[in-house]
């Protein structure tokens, strides 16, 4: 697996990921967008954050002020330098090896997962992983490409060609080995004991399906125009 964890180094080396600077002021669509969701939450005093795949550790930061207790894991050990500066625990795994075994049972209140998932050989495994590891009325959120967008499907459809939806070029479809809308989601972290799913768009660009798509289509027109699904949530007590 050496290689495999080699791959995801070089793509955070080729971002410069490691060249970050120990402050981040906004600028990453997903990580403003996680920040802003997490932050119209009702946390507990002193709460604890979970960033898996959380790469140097941007949500952590800009949510310094919220969470006391900040935990990045992720499979580039490049990371960790930068991750460490803001203020971020680090530790460096492969989900589908190790799981979450690093962390405890409850002991968060938050797991966020930004452009993870698709990446992750079980996630039903990794769903029920991070249903152990959070406090009851916990919340997770996972970001992550949205297979039912109008232009994914006009690609394979029309096009003939499944769509793309990673901008890394480094293996076949920049790692992806999952393809998700919001029903998948939901069926996955459901069955693993969570409740409450809902789906957010705020603040995600619409791209409104031509005419013949919302005609054929039987799913809200909502998720045909969302590229990209942030979903969110929480564990019973």
């Amino acid at each position: 697996m050496s290689s495999f964890k080699q791959l995801y180094d070089n793509i955070a080396d080729r971002k410069g990921e490691a060249e970050t600077p120990v402050h981040y002021s906004g600028g990453n669509g997903r990580v403003d967008r996680a920040e802003q969701l997490i932050r119209s939450w009702s946390l507990p005093d002193s709460p604890a954050l979970l960033d898996i795949g959380g790469a140097t550790g941007n949500l952590g930061y800009a949510l310094r002020d919220v969470f006391e207790v900040r935990h990045v894991l992720d499979i580039a050990d490049s990371c960790r330098g930068p991750a460490e500066a803001k203020g971020n625990q680090f530790a460096c795994g492969n989900v589908d090896e190790i799981g979450l075994s690093h962390y405890g049972s409850a002991s968060f209140d938050v797991v966020a997962m930004l452009d993870v998932i698709e990446h992750v050989l079980d996630p039903e495994g990794l769903a029920r992983e991070c249903f152990r590891v959070l406090r009851p009325y916990g919340f997770v959120l996972v970001n992550t490409p949205n297979i039912q967008y109008w232009r994914h499907l006009h690609s394979l459809v029309v096009d003939g060609v499944f769509p793309h939806t990673s901008g890394d070029r480094e293996v076949y479809h920049g790692g992806h080995v999952g393809f998700y809308n919001y029903r998948d989601l939901a069926l996955m972290f459901g069955g693993a004991g969570f409740t409450g799913q809902s789906m957010h768009t705020e603040g995600l660009p619409l791209d409104p399906p031509p005419p013949i798509w919302r005609a054929i289509s039987t799913v809200a027109v909502s998720q045909l125009s969302v590229a990209d699904l942030i979903f969110s949530t929480w564990k019973p007590a």
